[in-house]
């Protein structure tokens, strides 16, 4: 039995992105023990993993304060965990504030050591992982975990860089966030020197890290079930129904606001499309009076158990990304976990962003969605996609599921092979 230790922010389950990505690298992998050390308060829900570590930084504030040991097992998820949902509000307000102070702050707490002399090292002796798989973050706490651990085993190291948190490739005119950056990218670099695999989630990245560590890379993206014949959409929704399912920050709610515009317009002679946006992002004045327009219909967060249903419903899957430099250059490298989603369910994906954003160029070189790379284009080519009585829609949802069964079927990249190359 192989024991893999998966660090990680967030806890290793099905409630946060993160932990349903590696849920869907993981979950058909025989003989293998999935062990998650995380570091947030936030409990875990439904999970495969045989053990739960967490350290939290209120555990370091109590280690500094009050001389707790740092470090414990968890098991069970309370919804009433008033940690957690202070925790969360923190981290809320930082994100909307993008108070880069708060940052230094929390790698300042990490420096106290005080995680170091809990109950950590004992949990990884007595585990003794064969693999530590880790998600590259953009903050520099998990690595300095990453190289304590190190020290302590003789495990493989994979590494999965599924962001851009190491080129300069940035616009961003605060001095506190380059110094920040500057100092994340030599521990990235030296996560990588102990590294035994990297895994990139997009081509472009692929490229562009081969050349910057001079090490080879491997192309590691979520898999899908693409088995028998495509799923079929008998009829539409009258009005068509396009459904965004996501976040909405990095810009990506302007481009949404394209849409939406664009439709207000297309529907003035007939009442043609709605776009219903689910998402759990905290909302700026300006993303709710975007949302207010007569074509959108906003529900706000909903369950992760309730998405597939509501992109069954959907004729038109939205995949957005944003126009303004800032925002491009953030997700230049990034591939969107819901985009796998959304090719196994068979429907029209309606991806709208600029062509050197690696979700959009993947859609562009596999032909497999209706890309509206121009912004000053949506509404001619919205116009183009609802016409000809939903052939078009057909057209283009058979092209996402063939799209998805050759990138990310059975015959794609996965965490077995990794495994079995370095063991």
């Amino acid at each position: 039995m192989i024991k893999v230790l998966v660090i990680s922010r967030s806890p290793f389950c099905a409630d946060n992105n993160t932990g349903n990505t590696m849920i869907n690298l993981f979950e058909k992998v025989e003989n293998i023990e999935i062990h998650n050390l995380y570091f947030r308060t936030e409990l875990p829900g439904k999970n495969p993993c045989k053990s739960i570590f967490q350290i939290s930084e209120k555990q370091i504030i109590d280690n500094i304060l009050k001389r707790k040991p740092c470090g414990r097992f968890v098991e069970t998820k309370n919804d009433a965990d008033a940690d957690a949902k202070s925790e969360k509000k923190v981290y809320e307000a930082a994100k909307k504030m993008n108070f880069y102070s708060l940052w230094f702050a929390r790698e300042f707490l990490w420096m106290s050591g005080g995680w170091k002399r809990g109950n950590l090292k004992k949990y990884i002796l007595d585990l003794n992982p064969d693999v530590i798989f880790m998600p590259v973050f953009g903050c520099w706490y998990p690595h300095k975990a990453l190289a304590f651990i190190h020290k302590l085993t003789d495990a493989k190291i994979i590494l999965f860089h599924a962001d851009d948190n190491y080129t300069m490739k940035q616009f961003h005119l605060s001095p506190v966030y380059w110094i920040y950056r500057l100092i994340l990218r030599k521990w990235v670099r030296r996560s990588v020197k102990i590294s035994d695999v990297n895994c990139c989630i997009s081509e472009i990245q692929k490229k562009e890290y081969e050349k910057a560590f001079g090490k080879e890379c491997l192309l590691l993206q979520k898999k899908g079930d693409f088995d028998g014949d495509a799923p079929q959409k008998e009829t539409f929704n009258e009005p068509l129904k396009l459904v965004y399912t996501g976040n909405v920050s990095s810009g990506r709610w302007e481009s949404l606001d394209i849409i939406a515009r664009s439709l207000e317009k297309i529907n003035e002679k007939k009442d043609t499309a709605r776009l219903h946006i689910y998402t759990a992002s905290v909302l700026t004045d300006k993303m709710k009076k975007a949302f207010e327009r007569s074509s959108v219909v906003f529900h706000g967060p909903v369950g992760a158990s309730e998405i597939p249903a509501i992109q069954d419903d959907a004729d038109i899957l939205v995949h957005a990304e944003s126009f303004r430099l800032k925002y491009m250059l953030e997700v230049r490298q990034s591939f969107s976990t819901k985009i796998v989603d959304y090719l196994t369910k068979g429907r029209c994906v309606l991806a709208i962003g600029p062509k050197n954003v690696a979700s959009i160029n993947y859609f562009i070189e596999n032909d497999g969605a209706f890309v509206i790379s121009d912004k000053n284009e949506a509404e001619s080519r919205l116009h183009e996609l609802f016409s000809d009585g939903g052939n078009v829609l057909r057209e283009y949802a058979g092209k996402a599921w063939l799209c998805g069964k050759k990138n990310h079927g059975e015959s794609a990249n996965d965490i077995k092979k990794i495994l079995d190359k370095i063991l």
